[in-house]
């Protein structure tokens, strides 16, 4: 196991071993922008091998291995990059529902509740005052669909924004509910190694 210093293989090795599962307890922005930027790195070498080679040749075996492999790799490797997520989010003193995955179960949720609400009430005013003819001209319904679309993407985008804004916070200085700060154990150990050498 490497040692837990700042050696980038460190957080790695903790993010997507150790911690492969964990979704409960703290991840410092080290560990987290570790597993991003080397995430950033596989995906780029896929992206070019894909561009410069596998677009321009007509193997299909060999573009089938390709595919088989990359997707090998991110069923492997998308647990515990959601699970970093989470754990930075909570390290920050946030919920892990703010991860792009729980807003949108949060939006989807709450904008169906919403979306049949719309729908029933337009459909009460329907069977109420046009004696349930509805007229030819579908502009009412045009309008509300319109407004709720513009409602999701102003929703969704706002939440996204925050979500990706609080990564970037430092880790709370106290213990929160998710457990104690990430940086305690390593600051002590830094503070010990001072004079020894």
């Amino acid at each position: 196991m490497p040692e837990e210093d700042n050696n980038i293989g460190y957080w790695l090795y903790k993010a997507l071993y150790i911690d492969y599962w964990n979704f409960y307890g703290r991840a410092r922005r080290r560990e987290f922008w570790s597993v991003i930027l080397f995430q950033i790195l596989i995906g780029s070498i896929f992206t070019t091998l894909h561009y410069l080679y596998f677009r321009l040749q007509n193997e299909f075996y060999i573009q089938f291995i390709f595919y088989v492999f990359v997707f090998i790799y991110t069923a492997i490797t998308i647990v515990p990059t959601v699970t970093v997520h989470v754990r930075r989010l909570h390290d920050s003193g946030r919920t892990g529902w703010w991860h792009p995955a729980g807003i949108s179960f949060i939006l989807n949720m709450v904008i169906g509740v919403f979306a049949i609400a719309i729908i029933l009430i337009y459909s009460l005013v329907v069977l109420l005052f046009y004696d349930g003819n509805i007229s030819s001209d579908s502009g009412i319904t045009d309008n509300l669909i319109e407004i709720l679309s513009y409602i999701v993407a102003f929703l969704w985008s706002a939440s996204i924004f925050l979500g990706v804004v609080f990564l970037f916070f430092d880790s709370e200085k106290e213990p929160n509910k998710w457990g104690e700060n990430p940086k305690e154990d390593m600051n002590s150990k830094e503070i010990d190694t001072i004079g020894s050498k």
